[in-house]
């Protein structure tokens, strides 16, 4: 069943919670109202199958925001699933395609969600 264009789901964040005196950790949360961001020309929507989480997930978050400047990561660069919804410009992907790929470094869409959105050329089947 594929989400209205501002629909809502349930996506994985990283984010830092306080751990006593300056000392922060990181730590994964379950977000029930992760907005759907709006589709390109170029993106495809997949329906999540299956997300691998790797070191990249806790690793990237310090690199892209030292200090903890930002406030949350999304969790799963690598996803599988089935196309839902493609943009007018993709050529190579149809509705209902298996695919698998990775996310670009600056989403701010989480993999380990109910739907992910991704350029064309981060797909492949």
């Amino acid at each position: 069943r594929l989400p209205p264009t501002s629909a809502t789901m349930r996506g994985i964040y990283l984010s830092y919670e306080a751990s006593g005196g300056a000392r922060r950790k990181l730590v994964a949360r379950l977000e029930d109202h992760v907005i759907l961001p709006r589709l390109t020309d170029s993106d495809v929507l997949v329906q999540v199958r299956a997300c691998a989480l790797s070191w990249v997930d806790p690793k990237t978050f310090p690199l892209l925001h030292p200090g903890g400047g930002a406030d949350q990561l999304p969790v799963g660069f690598e996803v599988s699933g089935t196309v839902a919804k493609v943009g007018a410009a993709v050529q190579r992907f149809a509705i209902g395609d298996s695919v698998a790929g990775c996310l670009p470094l600056d989403t701010k869409c989480p993999g380990c969600a109910e739907y992910c959105i991704l350029p064309e050329y981060c797909l492949g089947v």
